[in-house]
């Protein structure tokens, strides 16, 4: 066993060190919970950010696939980028909305998808204490009717 295995599995100070592989180039790294790239990897993502930042400054009004082909960034580090907000300050750079594809300038949902999700989620919610509620009921008369049988039939 290698002194890396090792050293993961001991428990202390070294117990919460793991190693994981840089999903972008493969090399094996320690990772923290802020951390999801290697620290090569990242800091060309550093520099990709700052190249696609003064882009934008340059291009207001520059949308997606116009970024991606001047800059050569990735699709997913754009769009990780106007999700977070990164752009408000320079104006709009509109992406679609993950559920129906409407263009909008931060998150992953627009407005209206957003507030149909919400209103689904509590709808199924009250739909399942309202069944948790009858089969309490149902349970509880169930337990009632088995005493009183009890009872007639003298136990």
């Amino acid at each position: 066993m290698g002194r890396g295995a090792k050293t993961t599995s001991q428990t202390g100070p070294l117990s919460s060190i793991k190693l994981k592989s840089c999903p972008m180039c493969g090399k094996t790294f320690i990772a923290t919970p802020a951390q999801r790239v290697c620290r090569d990897c990242r800091d060309k993502e550093y520099q990709m950010e700052r190249e696609i930042v003064s882009y934008v400054r340059e291009h207001p009004g520059a949308q997606p696939a116009e970024i991606i082909e001047e800059t050569g960034a990735s699709e997913a580090l754009l769009k990780r980028m106007i999700q977070e907000g990164r752009f408000i300050e320079l104006g709009n750079i509109l992406y679609p909305c993950k559920k129906c594809g409407r263009l909008i300038g931060s998150g992953k949902y627009c407005r209206d998808c957003y507030v149909k999700m919400k209103q689904s989620l509590e709808k199924a919610h009250a739909d399942i204490q309202q069944r948790n509620l009858k089969r309490g009921k149902a349970k509880e008369e169930h337990t009632y009717s088995k005493s009183m049988r009890d009872k007639l039939d003298g136990n």
